[in-house]
């Protein structure tokens, strides 16, 4: 699998649209051999995001399907493009970005992938799409190890029709929602119990589910990394975390974490800062339109917050981009959701700012509430959990949230449903949900304190 030296000639930028695990893989394998550039595609983008897509590929092959038709330019070899890997990144409400990994950056992931899990074949069972990187990285760990690789489609699992195999030789990647889904049928919890390990990502869990988890004696293992790390770049064991941990673990061999200040200073334990990430698996930046790449010698500024322990584990407290300045005051959307779930009284969450004239953002809460359970209600549980400044003065009680199939909150999706409810005015904080989808038709809201 490792990347030979290309030949001379045109390497044709490849469009991968493979909604079928196997058809994707035989023709990934194809063009790695080959060293052309691919470019992964989410086989259910949007039109508008297909519009994105074309216009800063101009690819000149499509294998799969896409809505669109597209006028192949012509071949104008580049060097620099030999053997590219470019993986989707953002989608779902924002512009799509494609991470241009090389072969080199993803196959040092999956090795140190393997020298964390120790000697032997890895085997995986594959839940996840592979055009995202979560599931891509699955196939080359088992490339990398001689290991297996089982797919199977998440709504089988879900009806209980599981794949045939021995589940003690397996790792399953999962993301929180699908986790939640599994925890809440319980015939499917045994099932789980039995994997080598479960590892859990794509999204931050919340503490009522890990909670759950552990009570349960799931085998899971925390994670952080993202698109542009190849995925992993830190892990918590197993063992760990049934013992109690609820942080990210340690970096994996073939990276280092660090955590800087404003002033780019490397801050010590328990100080919270900026996340950054020194790694061979780093991407060398984003294709297309952001011309300053990656840096690849010093450590690369993440746009996450977080802290490391004495040991060097890692908790993550939230997305520097995303903060809330109100008033003076700097809020973290992860810190109120995590305290909305500890109510004990939603079933899913989401916090964004509102632009406001007199405080510059106001935090707003949106919350699919348990069967039953007020608004009200909600907002008296939520009191002496934060401070004054933190508690949200804009709410929405809706059905659902928009959520990535990876299980990610687009919270451009979010602030638009809070732009379609915040004309219809004021509502009764003690009258149960009205019920607003995730395509923003008319629910609840109303001022909090």
């Amino acid at each position: 699998m490792d990347p030979s030296q290309p030949k001379c000639g045109a390497w044709p930028r490849v469009l991968l649209a493979e909604a079928d695990p196997w058809a994707f893989l035989a023709r990934f394998e194809a063009v790695w051999q080959a060293q052309q550039p691919v470019f992964l595609a989410n086989p259910a983008w949007s039109a508008g995001e297909w519009v994105q897509v074309a216009a800063m590929v101009q690819p000149h092959e499509l294998s799969g399907s896409a809505p669109l038709e597209f006028n192949s330019p012509g071949l104008s070899p580049n060097p620099e493009e030999v053997g590219l890997v470019c993986v989707p990144t953002g989608g779902s409400g924002g512009k799509v970005r494609f991470a241009t990994h090389t072969q080199a950056s993803l196959l040092a992931a999956a090795r140190g992938f393997s020298q964390h899990c120790g000697p032997g074949p890895v085997n995986c069972l594959c839940l996840l799409p592979l055009y995202h990187v979560s599931g891509l990285m699955q196939v080359l760990r088992t490339w990398t190890t001689a290991g297996q690789i089982v797919f199977h489609s998440w709504p089988q699992v879900l009806r209980g029709d599981l794949p045939s195999l021995n589940p003690e030789q397996f790792f399953v990647s999962l993301v929180p929602t699908q986790l939640q889904r599994i925890l809440q049928n319980r015939s499917l919890i045994p099932w789980l119990q039995r994997f080598a390990t479960v590892w859990l990502g794509g999204a931050p869990p919340w503490p009522d589910l890990l909670e759950q988890a552990r009570a349960q004696r799931i085998p899971l293992a925390l994670t952080y990394g993202m698109t542009e790390t190849a995925a992993l770049v830190c892990a918590l064991r197993p063992e760990a975390f049934l013992a109690g941990a609820n942080h990210c673990g340690q970096a994996l061999p073939h990276a280092q974490v660090t955590i800087h200040g404003p002033g780019g200073e490397v801050l010590g334990p328990h100080c919270p800062g900026r996340v950054h990430v020194k790694t061979s698996a780093l991407a060398r930046g984003y294709y297309g339109y952001y011309p300053e790449p990656f840096p690849q010698v010093c450590p690369w500024p993440t746009d996450d917050l977080g802290y490391l322990d004495e040991a060097g584990n890692l908790t993550i407290l939230g997305r520097y981009s995303q903060r809330i300045f109100t008033g003076g005051e700097k809020v973290d959307p992860l810190e109120v959701e995590t305290a909305l779930w500890s109510t004990g009284l939603v079933q899913d969450v989401g916090v964004t700012g509102l632009p406001d004239q007199e405080w510059g953002e106001l935090v707003a809460a949106a919350c699919v509430p348990s069967p039953g359970v007020t608004l009200g209600q909600i907002q008296a549980a939520l009191t002496g959990r934060l401070s004054r400044f933190k508690l949200p003065k804009r709410w929405l009680l809706c059905r659902q949230l928009p959520r990535t199939p990876q299980g990610k909150l687009s919270r451009v999706q979010l602030q638009g449903m809070f732009g379609a409810v915040l004309p219809t005015g004021l509502t009764n904080p003690e009258a149960p949900a009205a019920g607003l989808d995730a395509g923003g038709n008319p629910g609840q809201y109303t001022r909090g304190g």
